[in-house]
């Protein structure tokens, strides 16, 4: 068509086009998109589309027993649009192609129904025909069939990539407990790694520097605490918020706490040789609380100057928590900790010392019935709340890394064995657990008609999972011990985890990680 004959139609004039042969008898048009849109949402029968969701075959097959259901009530026909995508598009090109050979939707619906009678002899039913050949991945089984091989090279390819991902980023995930060790034993490490060029400034960042940082973040977790506890300063915060204010700075300084407590009673470096008394742990964990409490009531406490007795209250409650909270930590320093191994140390140190800070916390909370609101309390339970989880977290993952393998190493070979196979059944079971129809899809109660072998494998298929997570996760870590032995990262024997653990340095489970990471 030459320019001169050409002419633009509106996206509004598109819409009208679409909406009359939608609704045959439509004689209206509409000259923007609003008035279009205004007129259509006037009718009494709205426009509707029936949308097939991906997920290849099962998509495929829920899908073709919904359009069965919709034939039978009579309802498929009402549908303006069909959307599809993935497996749902499978489902959607047979009833579209179906519908085209037949030329038109009445034609076939009525065979479509699950009560529809058999075909002709001679005549294909087309429901029967996609129900026998779903399979399209695999059109031909069997042991000889390249379709069979085919699909296997297809999923272990794609799980091999997978894992190629997954395993390494699981791995750099368990380097975290090597490296807290590492660092805390820093101490016993100074002299036989470094030298004396560097052990000379120890005592320096050790008495000096790290109780200062410590102390600062103490302060600000008291701090940031006042500002969102509901009846002191209830500033409006997110979840997130109180993770990277509160809960953060809080764990930050029982790991300081930590650093100093094992650098400083390390007796092999050289600078230090005994513990600090106990009204020093009070004086430094005091000034700190303090310090956090008395910025805040002079930064943030604006509108708390007009309640003296909640500000006498809390100050009488806060120093009692700082006074539980630091002879709870001396008691842990200086009868709990001394005669632990490096990996319990790490493993039970901090989640004491946060266990420590939660009993105070639960003191606070009996003590203050007068003084603090409902929502108070239950704000300091949701705390609670979160220290908990992390001491939960912190305790396992340190057990399956610092201590499991060195348990499963002095086993017998056959229990070895016999451990592993049984994380292989744990994974098979779990796996089997999720296909069987005899297992619960989702929390609650067991279905009324749910049998004694279906409730027995529900129960198995819960406890497989997390066995199965845990013995791989160990096996994961041995690897890591391989790898540190192999590459001459360390000078142990791979079997030797304690060894491995107390003799690599700081920079070679740096490098090992960032390998990992890298790789992932």
């Amino acid at each position: 068509m030459p320019k001169s004959e050409q002419r633009s139609i509106s996206f509004a004039q598109v819409l009208t086009e679409e909406y009359r042969t939608l609704r045959e008898n439509t004689e209206w048009a509409a000259d923007t998109e609003q008035d279009l849109l205004r007129k259509m949402h006037d009718r009494e029968a709205p426009l509707s589309a029936l949308c097939i969701s991906g997920g290849g075959i099962r998509s495929a097959t829920f899908a073709l027993g919904a359009i069965q259901a919709f034939a039978e009530k009579g309802i498929l026909a009402d549908f303006d649009y069909l959307s599809t995508v993935s497996g749902g598009g499978y489902i959607g090109g047979w009833l579209s192609a179906w519908k085209q050979r037949e030329q038109g939707l009445n034609k076939i619906i009525p065979k479509l129904k699950p009560t529809a009678p058999a075909p002709d002899p001679g005549t294909v039913d087309p429901v029967q025909h996609l129900r026998e050949y779903n399979s399209y991945l695999t059109p031909k089984l069997g042991l000889l069939s390249t379709d069979t091989w085919t699909l296997a090279a297809t999923i272990g390819r794609n799980m091999l990539l997978n894992w190629l991902v997954l395993v390494p980023i699981l791995m750099f995930g368990l380097m975290i407990p090597r490296l807290v060790l590492a660092l805390a034993r820093l101490g016993v490490t100074f002299q036989a790694f470094y030298g004396d060029a560097i052990t000379q400034y120890a005592d320096t960042v050790v008495v000096d520097a790290i109780p200062v940082v410590g102390g600062f973040l103490f302060a600000m977790g008291i701090f940031n605490a006042m500002r969102y506890l509901p009846g002191v300063g209830n500033k409006d915060h997110s979840e997130f918020d109180f993770v990277k204010y509160v809960l953060i700075p809080f764990l930050s300084a029982a790991a300081t706490f930590i650093a100093f407590d094992s650098w400083y009673y390390s007796n092999d470096a050289g600078y230090a040789t005994s513990l600090p008394e106990f009204r020093y742990v009070l004086l430094w964990i005091t000034s700190s609380g303090a310090v956090g409490w008395i910025a805040y009531l002079l930064i943030g406490g604006k509108t708390i100057w007009r309640r003296p007795k909640l500000i006498v209250g809390l100050t009488a409650v806060l120093l009692l928590t700082c006074l539980s909270t630091a002879s709870c930590a001396w008691l842990l320093t200086a009868k709990v900790y001394q005669d632990a191994t490096w990996p319990t140390y790490i493993t039970v140190a901090a989640p004491l010392l946060l266990a420590a800070f939660m009993l105070a916390v639960t003191l606070v909370v009996g003590l203050t019935s007068n003084i603090l609101l409902d929502e108070d309390r239950e704000w300091l339970s949701r705390a609670a709340a979160w220290i908990l989880v992390c001491i939960v977290s912190w305790v396992s993952l340190s057990l399956l890394v610092l201590l499991a393998p060195a348990w499963v190493m002095g086993f017998p070979k056959w229990f070895r064995t016999l451990l592993a196979t049984g994380g292989a059944a744990g994974g098979w079971v779990s796996a089997l657990g999720g296909l069987s129809s005899k297992t619960k899809a989702q929390k609650g109660a067991a279905p009324p008609q749910m049998s004694t072998s279906g409730l027995v494998l529900d129960l198995a298929a819960k406890l497989a999972a997390p066995i199965f997570l845990a013995v791989f996760l160990t096996g994961l870590v041995i690897l890591t011990n391989w790898l540190l032995s192999v590459s001459g990262l360390t000078n142990e024997r791979w079997n030797k985890h304690l060894a491995i653990l107390e003799n690599t340095r700081v920079e070679a489970i740096l490098l090992l990680s960032f390998v990992f990471f890298g790789f992932a």
